[in-house]
């Protein structure tokens, strides 16, 4: 393997660690805030909110430290897709649309 790659791979580690680490304060900061909505907006069970909401600072940099991407993409369907995407549509509409769609996605099994 080159130096180049190896460069590039450890660039991307470091952003990985960076997103998931963003997303999880974020998530922590969204449990505080409302528990509810965070639910609705993250997609989690109860379980993984309690953890997130009970993880101190030194846990998530551990816990980011993982070379997978910890959050998921949640416009795995294609109506949603086609809403968000769709440039004639008035942009308030597109995110009321969104949200109501996302809403009806399932929650990620605990």
């Amino acid at each position: 393997m080159n130096a180049h790659m190896t460069g590039m791979e450890n660039d991307l580690s470091s952003e990985v660690r960076e997103l998931n680490l963003a997303y999880l304060l974020l998530a922590q900061k969204m449990i505080r805030n409302n528990p509810l909505m965070a639910q609705v907006q993250l997609g989690l069970p109860e379980s993984a909110m309690d953890k997130l909401q009970n993880m101190s600072f030194t846990q998530a940099v551990r816990v980011a430290s993982t070379p997978m991407v910890m959050c998921s993409m949640r416009f795995d369907d294609e109506k949603l897709w086609n809403v968000a995407t769709d440039s004639k549509r008035d942009p308030k509409l597109v995110g009321l649309h969104t949200a109501i769609l996302s809403v009806c996605q399932p929650v990620v099994n605990e």
